[in-house]
């Protein structure tokens, strides 16, 4: 009976899937003659959403400052009044080079925020970018489904349907930085045996 039930879904989704790469090739094919290789702008702002201070805000800082973009900032949306002084105070002791805007947001609705944000940027010059950096801590496997938050993936596909606005999530491997600073703690050790096991085994099957 569970042949019967899942095969006809996965022929559905196949189904639905070439449906989808075919429309897609269509819509390229549309607009071959307008494909916006050279994109000029007057102006291209970057917002780096922070969420918390950490070593991955720090590297998609440096990310965001590659764009070579004429403004950067950076926002946190108040949620927690406690966490966005403690952004603030640790934003001013790591003396980072970028300013920081607070907006409130009191409906906890950050996508909307975002969306809010990246718009009255684009109103006050029509003729500008917005870019959207969200950085995202990663994990090993395991622990990154456990931890995994889909904000970032929420956000950013709201952001995309906005005209002249990118976002791009910055995954940073914090595990890593931190096995590499100090590579004898004895969580990491174990981290690493674990990682060989991992692998053995899937060399093995």
């Amino acid at each position: 009976w569970l042949v019967v039930v899942v095969f006809p879904l996965l022929v559905f989704g196949l189904i639905r899937l070439n449906r989808e790469y075919r429309a897609e090739a269509t819509i390229l094919e549309k607009l071959r003659s307008t494909l916006p290789f050279d994109a000029n702008y007057d102006q291209h702002t970057v917002f780096l959403l922070v969420g918390s201070v950490d070593i991955a805000v720090i590297e998609a800082l440096r990310y965001a400052r590659g764009l070579r973009a004429e403004n950067i900032v950076a926002v946190h949306f108040r949620i927690d009044e406690e966490v966005a002084e403690r952004v603030q105070q640790r934003w001013q002791h790591y003396g980072i080079q970028a300013p920081l805007k607070v907006i409130d947001c009191p409906d906890r609705r950050l996508g909307h925020a975002a969306q809010r944000l990246v718009l009255e940027a684009l109103r006050q010059d029509e003729d500008s970018q917005v870019t959207v950096l969200l950085p995202r801590r990663s994990y090993a496997p395991l622990l990154g489904r456990l931890l995994h938050d889909r904000t970032a993936d929420h956000i950013a596909r709201g952001i995309s349907r906005i005209p002249h606005a990118v976002a791009t999530i910055i995954p940073y491997d914090v595990q890593a930085h931190i096995r590499e600073a100090f590579p004898h703690l004895p969580e990491e050790r174990l981290t690493r045996s674990i990682e060989r096991l991992r692998t053995r085994l899937s060399q093995e099957e």
